[in-house]
């Protein structure tokens, strides 16, 4: 649904091109290869932006999910709920999620096959051999966080929903793996992508 609201038109306007939307939101990232408008591949990672929860304008944490928490003690991160992470400790949280998304994009199994990655992917990506480099959309809530940057529109103050999302979105924006489309390839809806997927294409009526 989230590749058919984001990028079914682009994949419909180029039929020989693979694109791969990766749909962010607050706990997983589901990645749906297709070409000519037919979804072919998918899977499903535990990184989005509510696995760590903060008191907003800050960094302290409120609540950690049990992925959270085991990243935590992969990356030794000696924190739990109450403490706040310092800028080195964010930004190694962050690069995780930026690797993790990485390697599924590019079917690396040399790290998706072990820790920390393999305990964050829950239904593994399998990209076909020759397609070597889909052209990457988003969407979801970290998506449109992201298109929003692109777009020169400013980004909501410090943890302003009292999770990872914006701080997400600009780690992905600095991915040469997963911005380089970014500017080229933008999806009409700019990341709303699973409720304009439902809506157009959930229901089919016959006759």
């Amino acid at each position: 649904l989230a590749f058919m609201g984001s990028c079914l038109g682009l994949s419909r306007a180029q039929p020989e091109t693979h694109f791969l939307n990766l749909d962010i939101g607050g706990g997983t990232t589901n990645l749906a290869l297709g070409i000519n408008g037919d979804v072919i591949r998918t899977g499903c990672l535990f990184a989005g932006a509510r696995h760590f929860q903060f008191v907003p304008g800050t960094y302290r944490i409120t609540a950690l999910s049990s992925y959270a928490a085991r990243l935590l003690k992969d990356l030794k991160i000696d924190r739990s709920i109450g403490d706040s992470l310092s800028p080195n400790e964010l930004r190694s949280i962050l690069d995780f999620y930026a690797e993790l998304i990485e390697a599924a994009v590019c079917g690396d199994r040399s790290r998706l096959d072990h820790d920390p990655f393999r305990y964050h992917e829950q239904v593994p990506f399998t990209p076909p051999p020759d397609v070597a480099s889909p052209v990457i959309t988003l969407s979801g809530g970290v998506g449109e966080l992201v298109y929003n940057q692109i777009r020169g529109e400013p980004l909501p103050a410090t943890t302003a929903f009292g999770d990872l999302g914006i701080d997400l979105a600009r780690r992905l924006i600095q991915s040469s793996v997963l911005s380089r489309h970014l500017r080229t390839a933008v999806p009409m809806n700019f990341g709303h992508a699973t409720v304009y997927g439902l809506s157009l294409h959930g229901t089919e009526v016959s006759g």
